[in-house]
């Protein structure tokens, strides 16, 4: 075989990885070379090749390029576990506008109450139910006068929510933003969508 095919063979994948890192932003790019061991399997097969052909030249560019990709798929983070001294619970549910049978849910938030519920397709007549349950859920959004249902959202929250707003997107998206307070000094910062295609 032609000595070039064979360089071809090793230096091809390097070629279009540094080629696809310079477009990071293109989702199916990001996917590819965030995936290192896809080339590592490719160096592994072409270093076996190499090795029946007996072109040592090109194995050995071939197993370093190879050690490197091995090197880029370990992890880089260590997993640590520990206790949480202070857990919080978090439901994200879609009533879907067309549910004959939402009690079925607002029985499981009365018997199992979680600190923040984030709901989607939330109809009026619903919301309205879900107001009563402000004694388990004393801190809400969506519903009230001059917010109403943004792109059909509503949050229950056992702690409290401030400086809450909804951002409109070019595309009439509604966004809602704001700060959930655990307790003096913890906070999390909300952001919560119900995206809908266009037209739709």
């Amino acid at each position: 075989m032609k000595k070039w095919i064979l360089w071809v063979v090793v230096a091809a994948p390097i070629m279009v990885w540094g080629g696809l890192s310079l477009y990071p932003n293109i989702w199916w790019v990001e996917n590819i070379i965030a995936f290192p061991a896809l080339f590592l399997a490719y160096y592994v097969l072409s270093s076996c090749l190499l090795l029946f052909l007996k072109s040592w030249a090109h194995l050995v560019v071939s197993v370093v390029v190879m050690t490197v990709y091995y090197m880029l798929t370990l992890p880089s983070t260590t997993l640590h576990r520990h206790q949480c001294d202070r857990p919080v619970s978090i439901v994200q549910f879609n009533l879907y506008y067309e549910n004959q049978n939402p009690n079925d849910f607002i029985n499981h938030l009365m018997t199992h109450p979680s600190d923040l519920v984030v709901m989607q397709e939330v109809a009026p007549e619903i919301g309205e139910q879900l107001k009563l349950l402000s004694d388990i859920y004393p801190y809400q959004y969506g519903g009230q006068e001059g917010v109403g249902y943004p792109s059909s959202q509503m949050i229950l929250s056992r702690h409290p929510l401030e400086e809450m707003s909804v951002y409109t997107t070019p595309d009439r998206q509604h966004v809602i933003s704001g700060s959930w307070k655990l307790s003096p000094g913890r906070q999390v910062h909300l952001l919560t969508a119900h995206p809908r295609l266009q037209g739709a």
